[in-house]
């Protein structure tokens, strides 16, 4: 005797959504704002997929197309919800006009299989349709759009993926057999795998979920770590870790390195003259001004107060310098919003490159911070440098 699978899956499915969707609820007060988000997202997500579930079960015998209608539109909201978590997850827009449009289209198609044409293989088409380009969607942006990805980032992509190849095989096989008012699948048939996939997403997807989460938290807090809170700038602590990394690379390919030291001029007397929201305003705007003239592969860290710090990889003394003046000029080109109208700063540069006898970033700091007092003796608003003895800098494999 052949026995229908769906109802006993259904009921696993919720009950397993149901869990998820209580430890969610339970352990999302622990993460960041969005990630806290994305779990609750995830949890109503479970939710709605249990409830359409269990409907589906319960009315299957006294209101079989309603029941299938209900089950269709509920278990598709909580795809929405589903791709909501992901976006969520990763800061992004939720795309309300696509997905909502995608659902309109999904749900007047089950509508119509199921009081217009009576067949449960067409609107069963259309869920897995609907999961298909969602899941779908979620797998790429993990995949492709989101960088800098982690293990789990990766494993959760690829997982949604294949979920999502296997909602639409499913489907295309379901509308492939004789039409039915009511879809019935028996245990054993070649129909029952999708049944067997849900199960399975609905068990493994929310483990892979709350990797992907710590993952996504992991990495946030290794950059707060790394980052200055006022500028968004790499911090001394960043500055130091990158400098290490670009003395062992210079030294092993014979590259130059250069690294600058800029200090603001008169920094305290524009705190104490225009307040310290009009510094905080100067530091930012210094941030984004070196940032914009500087490459991809250059770095530039607040070290302090009002110093800032850049190294230049593959960069010679005298490019470094040529890089320093033009900071200068954009620097002096800013206007700062104070107490009594625009002001205008400069900034006093030291440069020193990587020599033979340099072991640390230290020491290459710290001639270029001798390199910046002289510039602000000097008057300030200037570029110095440090002059190296010949045949102590590094020698150039590439030179220009």
């Amino acid at each position: 005797m052949e026995v229908d699978a769906s109802p006993p899956m259904l009921l696993l499915t919720a009950a397993i959504n149901l869990g998820v969707a209580f430890s969610f609820f339970i352990v999302n007060f622990r993460y960041p704002t969005a990630i806290k988000q994305s779990l609750s997202l995830y949890a109503w997500a479970c939710v709605a997929v249990a409830v359409g579930s269990v409907a589906a079960v319960k009315l299957h015998v006294t209101a079989p197309l309603m029941s299938q209608i209900f089950n269709l539109s509920v278990s598709g909201a909580g795809t929405c919800l589903y791709y909501f978590s992901y976006r969520s997850l990763l800061e992004r827009t939720y795309h309300l006009r696509i997905t909502g449009t995608l659902y309109a289209i999904f749900l007047v198609c089950a509508v119509y299989g199921t009081f217009v044409t009576r067949s449960a293989n067409q609107s069963a088409f259309t869920i897995c349709a609907f999961d298909a380009i969602l899941f779908g969607l979620a797998s790429r942006d993990l995949l492709v759009n989101f960088r800098d990805s982690g293990r789990a980032h990766v494993i959760q992509g690829v997982a949604i993926g294949l979920f999502a190849a296997i909602m639409l095989v499913w489907g295309l096989q379901l509308l492939l057999l004789p039409p039915k008012p009511a879809l019935i699948i028996h245990f054993g048939s070649p129909e029952s795998y999708g049944l067997a996939a849900i199960c399975m997403g609905a068990a493994l997807g929310p483990i892979t979920f709350l990797l992907l989460c710590n993952d996504e938290f992991n990495s946030r807090l290794l950059t707060l770590v790394a980052t200055d809170p006022l500028t968004g700038l790499a911090n001394r602590r960043r500055l130091m870790e990158r400098g290490a990394e670009e003395i062992a690379r210079a030294r092993r390919f014979n590259h130059p390195l250069c690294v600058l030291m800029i200090d603001l001029d008169h920094f305290k007397a524009l705190n104490d003259t225009h307040g310290h929201a009009a510094g905080d305003r100067a530091l930012k705007q210094v941030a984004e001004s070196s940032l914009a003239v500087l490459r991809d592969i250059d770095l530039v860290a607040r070290s302090g107060g009002e110093e800032f710090a850049v190294l230049l990889p593959e960069t010679s003394l005298a490019k470094g310098i040529e890089v320093a003046d033009r900071l200068r000029q954009a620097v002096a080109g800013l206007e700062i919003m104070g107490t009594g109208g625009t002001v205008t700063i400069s900034a006093s540069i030291g440069v020193a490159e990587l020599g033979i006898a340099d072991e640390t970033i230290d020491q290459v700091l710290a001639r270029a911070d001798r390199a910046l007092y002289d510039a602000k003796a000097a008057g300030r608003n200037r570029v110095h440098h440090e002059a190296m003895a010949p045949g102590s800098a590094l020698p150039d494999a590439n030179p220009a």
